[in-house]
């Protein structure tokens, strides 16, 4: 006799974790764990994002406007926002060649989870944005 397991929100296929929360077209995020008007992510992000999605302190996501920068080195800056209306709010700072993009995550008990978040956010950046450096600003509020 087999017992059958429901299947998790992240299932493994090919090797691959595939993430079915945030959606599957690269660049973009939709679902019920999505806010804002904004669905579009910068080469890089939303793949970050898409990973970090399953993880447990996730709630949920808000993409920001993409601006236009000169230079630069691929980057992700976490911070903390300093106003009070944003609270458990992580706010990520995708820095690529060509451009700019805040991201904001919604986070589960951000003081409780805040060494975790912070780990997994550089372990995600680290093998999804190889060379991208991640600077930890959540000590010091913006």
């Amino acid at each position: 006799m087999f017992f059958f397991r429901k299947p998790s929100p992240s299932f493994i296929r090919a090797g691959r974790v595939e993430n079915m929360g945030l959606g599957n077209k690269k660049g973009h995020v939709h679902g019920s764990q999505v806010s804002g008007s904004h669905t579009t992510l910068i080469d890089g992000a939303d793949d970050v994002i898409k990973k970090l999605g399953v993880l447990s302190w996730f709630e949920s996501v808000r993409p920001g406007i993409i601006s236009v920068a000169k230079g630069g080195k691929l980057s992700v800056t976490i911070r903390r926002p300093a106003d009070t209306t944003h609270v458990n709010t992580v706010k990520l700072i995708f820095r690529t060649k060509g451009s700019v993009q805040d991201v904001f995550l919604q986070v589960r008990d951000l003081e409780g989870n805040l060494a975790d978040i912070v780990s997994d956010i550089s372990r995600v950046v680290g093998k999804e944005l190889r060379g991208a450096v991640v600077y930890d600003r959540t000590t010091v509020e913006d």
